[in-house]
């Protein structure tokens, strides 16, 4: 909560840092920032009469089911915004076009220490609201092949438009892996036949290969 809330202070800074570009350079004709500081970036926008185009980071599936909790069209997201306990393994036959049927347990959860999800689901309704009724567009770190029906339900669905620009992540020399690079797998993956295995990475940007599943 504490980070979220001194993200709030920027705009000073920033207001001061677009004065001196504006000042000594070609003006600022637009403004592109993270969708999580979204309140303190639009208002700095909205002031310089200037675009914000908001930058969402994850996945447009995940912004999909976002949009579609913050419109309340989930029960269990209902309770998630209230602060209630949500009951996780609960199925929610909803009717959301572009996506499957979900578990609650599907749903992000921010219980850690201590449980923020009552905070977290106000911020996350609060951003999207804000941008998608001021911010001029929104780019995603997809690309519409990757997803496409769920691209079709945010255009049809809501009245910011969404260009998937990703994916961002370059391709990396080495590892940054903390942990030694196993590259046994290697040997045997080179004697498979094409399109045999299928690789699993669960969010690193090097990846690792799992135990292997054969088509």
């Amino acid at each position: 909560m504490g980070f979220f809330e001194a993200l709030d202070t920027i705009p000073p800074q920033l207001e001061e840092l677009l004065h001196r570009l504006n000042r000594d350079g070609p003006p600022v004709t637009c403004l592109i920032s993270d969708i999580a500081i979204t309140v303190p970036t639009q208002r700095v926008a909205d002031k310089f009469k200037i675009p914000r185009i908001a930058f969402y980071t994850c996945s447009a599936s995940f912004q999909l089911l976002v949009s579609y909790v913050v419109e309340g069209k989930r029960t269990s997201a209902k309770l998630a915004l209230e602060g209630l306990q949500k009951e996780r393994t609960s199925l929610f036959c909803d009717i959301l076009p572009g996506l499957p049927s979900l578990l609650n347990r599907d749903l992000p959860d921010w219980n850690h220490v201590v449980d923020d999800n009552a905070f977290m689901w106000r911020l996350i309704s609060q951003t999207w609201q804000q941008s998608e009724h001021r911010a001029h567009a929104m780019v995603i770190n997809t690309f519409k092949e990757l997803e496409a029906p769920v691209f079709q339900a945010l255009l049809e669905g809501f009245r910011l438009p969404m260009y998937g620009i990703g994916p961002l992540a370059q391709p990396l020399q080495k590892s940054t892996s903390l942990w030694r690079e196993d590259e046994t797998c290697i040997t045997w993956l080179d004697k498979q036949s094409p399109l045999s295995v299928l690789y699993i990475s669960f969010g690193s940007i090097v990846g690792a290969f799992c135990p292997s599943l054969h088509a």
